[in-house]
């Protein structure tokens, strides 16, 4: 689902051009299916059956993700990432992975032999960094262009995979461009999220995974140790203490809503989501969809309560002050600007009182340097770039 969201960012790339007929299909390989089938039937192309979509081919094919056969797709294939870089360990679907000398799988464990990007403690690869998403069985880089934003991801997948560093074009960022170019009309946005003059909109934040903000919040590797002598050694579920102190901001002086990630929206379901927040929405939280209006919440928010997903990134990169509440320490790699960030930017303290640690972050209104400097190299110029690089 999440992947999908992410090509409508650079459908726009082929508008009044003539020459191109936009398919659009789904390997099916991802957990996280729901919703998908309806988003690629809204474009309004043709969507294919994967079978259907290998043996018809196209000239360029675009995914943003390396989940899936893509290995067998006919034609040019250009890799996009669905997110802010690669930041995130997460092990291939299948369990045998290729050793980087030979291409062939090893025959005691099955396993590839560790790459620069999770030789430490054997932990997950990087997705699409690691040789074992970027690979195809013969040792061949998958994608003909792989699509990054900044030098800083070139230079980790150099260290990381070599052998497809050469596939490598800085394209800049599709979806922070689109929040660039809607920030003028944020008073809009924020009068159609119902914030009256004088009130300050906070925006609750979550990726997905089972240590995200909407998961337990995740205290593995935790440095805060009010946080682990509070939980007494359980799991920080956040949330639920999160929610518990939205009373404490006035209604005359704050508005509050929830951007979740696509994956937690339509994996547990849109109804399912609300009926677990149905007390909060009561109470004045506004759910926003995360597929068609996130980014409006972003650029209207005066502040961010989130975790190490993207959304929180992008909040920082333009800006915004952010408060973490779930840093992902045992789920991002930690060489990434995600890491970096969730290391620098202020901690959510879930069991304090909530509105002092608002006021703190509002009032300083700092945040790292590191998103505005890291999200793109190139601002403004993604969909010039990235044409050029799909007219070859």
């Amino acid at each position: 689902m999440t992947s999908a969201t992410r090509l409508l960012d650079v459908v726009g790339l082929f508008r009044d051009d003539l020459r191109v007929q936009l398919l659009a299909t789904c390997p099916g390989t991802s957990p996280f299916r729901s919703g998908t089938s309806e988003l690629l039937a809204a474009l309004g192309v043709p969507v294919l059956p994967w079978e259907q979509a290998l043996d018809v081919g196209a000239d360029l094919a675009v995914s943003a993700s390396f989940g899936g056969q893509l290995h067998m797709v006919k034609g040019s294939l250009a890799v996009l990432s669905h997110g802010v870089g690669y930041n995130k360990r997460l092990a291939t679907p299948d369990t045998g992975h290729r050793t980087p000398d030979t291409g062939h799988r090893t025959p005691d464990t099955g396993h590839r032999a560790p790459s620069a990007l999770g030789a430490d403690t054997g932990a997950d690869p990087v997705f699409g960094l690691s040789p074992e998403w970027v690979l195809a069985e013969d040792g061949a880089p998958v994608a003909d262009a792989m699509v990054l934003s900044h030098p800083t991801q070139l230079d980790r997948l150099r260290e990381s995979c070599p052998e497809a560093a050469d596939t490598a074009v800085l394209c800049g960022d599709p979806c922070f461009d689109r929040i660039l170019a809607a920030r003028p009309r944020r008073r809009a946005f924020r009068r159609a999220l119902g914030v009256r003059p004088g009130q300050r909109l906070v925006l609750l934040n979550s990726t997905w995974n089972p240590t995200s903000l909407f998961g337990d919040g995740g205290d593995d590797g935790d440095d805060d140790a009010r946080v682990r002598d509070a939980s007494k050694g359980a799991p920080s579920d956040v949330l639920p203490l999160l929610l518990s102190h939205l009373p404490e901001l006035p209604v005359d002086e704050y508005r509050i809503a929830a951007v979740l990630h696509p994956n937690v929206w339509h994996g547990h379901g849109p109804g399912q989501i609300r009926l677990w927040l149905d007390g909060a929405a009561r109470a004045g939280l506004t759910l926003v969809d995360p597929v068609t209006d996130w980014r409006q919440a972003l650029i209207a928010a005066d502040a961010v309560v989130g975790d190490f997903g993207s959304v929180s990134y992008y909040a920082a990169a333009i800006g915004t002050p952010v408060l973490v509440a779930a840093p992902g320490v045992t789920v991002i790699e930690q060489a990434s600007q995600i890491a970096e960030f969730v290391r620098e930017a202020p901690r959510l303290d879930p069991y304090a009182p909530l509105r002092p640690q608002l006021d703190a972050v509002l009032t300083d209104g700092r945040v790292p340097p590191g998103p505005a400097a890291l999200t793109t190299s190139c601002p403004g110029e993604s969909a010039g770039r990235c044409g050029s690089c799909s007219t070859g």
